[in-house]
């Protein structure tokens, strides 16, 4: 064997007994080589040929620094991984291939990229299993993956499953071209504090039946997180049942900022079921600003608290908001929809309403859907409160809205909803075939906090 050069403590496999051929296992030459050879100083050992992994396992030590030249790659066999904590050093190339498994540890924290598992970009290719594995080969306590500018084609999920701190970033001109398969196409699942900047989706599946869900969906519990302009698109018709940004199951704190949803051609047949949904739990999350067009709900809130949509324009929308309060005993809902901007909008703000468990009711504040109706369905007769600067159109029940201190004495039949000073004139406003009666105005008492009720200010988006 070759004697390690002292100063410079660069190693390369091939002179330590490795085959490098891809196809003779190297795993006990490369263990040696990493654990007995490379000093505990440190070293970097240099890849430059096909190395294969298949006896066992392979671990590389913080003290060890991997540097990948053109033409080297290690090749790990089904049911082996090799986990990385030291330095590690690759440009735009594939570096990582088979069946197994390839993680990076606490130490190495690299900037990671799908090209590293053969993702070539270039729309034609599937580069599902690349992007897959580079999301999985995130640490645990964090890191960065970054897309380069390409078309992805998605025939799958690419899922993140409990990381935690992590950033994936999608550089201007890097999009995910949604073909086939089932699910989402980009799904995070039990994380905590994550962001995924500029997410760029498109769907073309154009399967009689696609099985597609949606674009992208947070899901159990990943509280904390930064959708950062996402992007999703329809180049054909859109497949039934499609929503495009879906947070859902305990993924508290979550922002949305300007979120962009719709069909590149409003002559494209179907539409979204829905732009964002908010679902069970995803308590004190914020939509603010984008806009969500061609679609039967633009933003469906279930079963949240504290929820705040804020300066996002709907287009050719059916029910721009869907709220539908919580279901959770004891629990009370918040929602606040801001500076809302309606075109062709069938109705501003859709309120239908679920069981509370016998909690207190839901509580709608600085609700502000100008120049769209606003639909209250109460089939379970519970009573909501909303404040909006004009009370109409309204579609209320025959009885008339009631006081908010009626809750006493509520008889569970009418939802109470109160306007802001200045009182509108009764007699010019109508909604639903019905008109409020001045009776009814003149005891919907005004509350004056709603000017100085203190809101958290929106996250600014990282660097």
């Amino acid at each position: 064997m070759a004697a390690p050069d002292a100063s410079t403590h660069v190693y390369r496999p091939e002179e330590y007994g490795a085959a490098g051929d891809g196809v003779t296992d190297d795993w006990l030459a490369l263990g040696l080589l990493i654990h007995e050879v490379v000093p505990a100083s440190g070293g970097t050992v240099v890849v430059s040929r096909a190395h294969r992994v298949a006896h066992g396992d392979l671990v590389v030590p913080a003290n060890v620094a991997l540097r990948f030249e053109p033409g080297g790659w290690l090749v790990v066999d089904a049911g082996r991984e090799v986990r990385l904590h030291g330095a590690f050093a690759a440009g735009a190339l594939r570096v990582f291939g088979g069946a197994g498994r390839v993680g990076f540890g606490k130490g190495a924290r690299p900037t990671i990229l799908p090209q590293w598992w053969g993702a070539l970009g270039d729309g034609a290719a599937d580069d599902t299993v690349a992007l897959r594995a580079a999301l999985a080969a995130l640490p645990p306590e964090g890191g960065r993956v970054r897309v380069p500018p390409g078309t992805y084609r998605l025939t799958g999920t690419a899922r993140v499953a409990g990381k935690a701190d992590f950033t994936v970033d999608f550089e201007p001109g890097a999009w995910l071209r949604q073909e086939g398969g089932s699910g989402y196409a980009l799904e995070v699942s039990a994380c905590g504090r994550w962001v995924l900047r500029n997410p760029r989706i498109y769907v073309e599946d154009r399967r009689e039946r696609p099985a597609v869900e949606g674009g992208i969906r947070v899901t159990d519990g990943s509280p904390r997180g930064l959708l950062h302009k996402p992007v999703v698109c329809s180049m054909a018709a859109v497949p039934p049942g499609y929503v495009a940004l879906s947070v859902e199951d305990g993924s508290s704190w979550t922002e949305i900022h300007d979120p962009s949803v719709r069909k590149c051609s409003p002559s494209l047949g179907g539409a979204f079921a829905a732009g964002v949904r908010l679902a069970r739990g995803c308590d004190a999350s914020r939509v603010v600003g984008g806009e969500v067009a061609h679609a039967l709900q633009g933003v469906v809130v279930e079963s949240c608290s504290g929820v705040t949509v804020d300066g996002t324009a709907f287009e050719d929308v059916v029910s721009a908001m869907v709220l539908a309060p919580t279901s959770r005993p004891g629990a009370s809902d918040g929602f606040s929809a801001l500076a809302a901007q309606f075109r062709s909008v069938g109705c501003g703000l859709d309120i239908r309403f679920l069981s509370t468990g016998g909690g207190r009711p839901p509580f709608l504040s600085d609700v502000r859907p100008e120049g769209a109706a606003v639909l209250v369905r109460n089939p379970q007769a519970l009573p909501c409160t909303v404040i909006a600067p004009t009370p109409g159109p309204f579609s209320l029940p025959a009885s008339g809205p009631r006081r908010e201190d009626a809750w006493d004495d509520y008889d569970g039949d009418t939802p109470m909803i109160r306007p802001l000073a200045p009182r509108p004139d009764p007699r010019r406003i109508a909604g639903g075939g019905r008109s409020w009666s001045a009776r009814a105005a003149d005891a919907a008492p005004v509350d004056p906090s709603w000017r100085t009720r203190r809101r958290t200010p929106p996250r600014s988006a990282p660097n």
